[in-house]
């Protein structure tokens, strides 16, 4: 589950450096 946590963590700031 570490990988997932990581792949939402990762979208996350994805999404926050697009703003």
């Amino acid at each position: 589950m570490a990988i997932l946590n990581q792949r939402n963590e990762t979208a996350k700031d994805a999404i926050q450096r697009s703003r």
